[in-house]
């Protein structure tokens, strides 16, 4: 009898090890860097401190491998930019079929992507950049070919007929810029660390994106959703067209509804840390054409917040 109670008493604690418990833990799938791995910790503490629920962030090497997986219903969450959320729901780009169970949770604010030539190449204007040593090939992060293709769209050039200078992502454009080795680059406007990369180039003219309303639509093929934005530089008297985009969180379909109502709760009535980051407010509930997840709406109805803004 005895043995027979110990063996009751170790089933019940497994259970409640890990039955219970492991029910409990979200995954939330971010980039392994940037805007997206800081957003996605943020939250990842949020939520786990709110709310009776643990949410651990997970690092991938690109968005398609996490949004698939939230779209499998694999992984609870993801956090992305719209351009790459809409390409995953649209199957587009990252993906050979649409991830169409993808439901949009939350948006978090938009960032302006700011685009510059080193001032040894002589570059003044968006048209120059055709016969410059441009970024080319992106094999590791594509999402900057697609930026340089709405840019040039933009302007209504063609990014994929120049001949450039092979890249692999992001970091690596930014060290050959500051080595001289090309001549344009982007980068969040005003980020610190474009004041060392523009120093040791020899110093950078900002190239204005056009916000003709027929050269926004252009550049919307590309990368759905961004805007012209004008922004004025933060430690200098300058002020630049950039092209904007949101920040995004995303669940899935399967996921239940009380599960994402806690989490856009939790995130709503602490948003603190996550503002900070870019002292940005929170946006919620914006229209980024992916349809938004049943406990989301729920919330933001309950407070004021939907229908979603434009």
């Amino acid at each position: 009898m005895k043995l027979l109670k110990q063996a009751v008493l170790a089933v019940i604690v497994a259970l409640a090890g890990t039955g219970v418990a492991g029910a409990q833990v979200l995954g939330l799938g971010t980039a392994k860097g940037g805007t997206t791995k800081f957003v996605g910790q943020e939250v990842a503490k949020i939520v786990s401190q709110n709310t009776d629920l643990q949410m651990r962030s997970q690092a991938f090497a690109s968005s398609g491998q996490y949004g698939m997986r939230v779209n499998a219903g694999a992984l609870d969450f993801g956090v992305s930019n719209v351009i790459e959320t809409n390409y995953l729901y649209r199957g587009r780009e990252l993906t050979p079929k649409p991830q169409d169970n993808l439901r949009m949770v939350m948006v978090f604010y938009s960032l302006p992507v700011t685009f510059f030539a080193s001032k040894q190449s002589g570059i003044t204007k968006p048209e120059q950049l055709k016969q410059a040593r441009m970024p080319v090939g992106w094999t590791s992060q594509p999402l900057g070919a697609w930026l340089w293709r709405g840019f040039f769209a933009n302007h209504g050039m063609d990014y994929d007929s120049i001949d450039g200078v092979p890249v692999t992502a992001m970091p690596r454009q930014w060290d050959m810029f500051g080595q001289n080795q090309i001549d344009a680059s982007f980068a969040i406007f005003g980020a610190a660390f474009i004041e060392d990369l523009v120093n040791r180039a020899g110093g950078a003219t900002y190239l204005d994106a056009n916000d003709d309303p027929q050269a926004v639509a252009r550049m919307r093929e590309i990368l759905p959703y961004a805007v012209v934005s004008t922004d004025r530089h933060p430690q200098h008297d300058l002020t630049v067209k950039n092209i904007s985009y949101d920040f995004v969180m995303y669940s899935s379909a399967s996921v239940p509804e009380d599960v994402v109502y806690k989490v856009v709760k939790a995130v709503h009535e602490n948003p603190g840390s996550i503002e900070q980051i870019y002292k940005k407010k929170i946006r919620y509930a914006v229209e980024v054409g992916v349809p938004y997840h049943p406990g989301a709406i729920k919330y933001y109805k309950e407070v004021g917040l939907w229908p979603p803004k434009e």
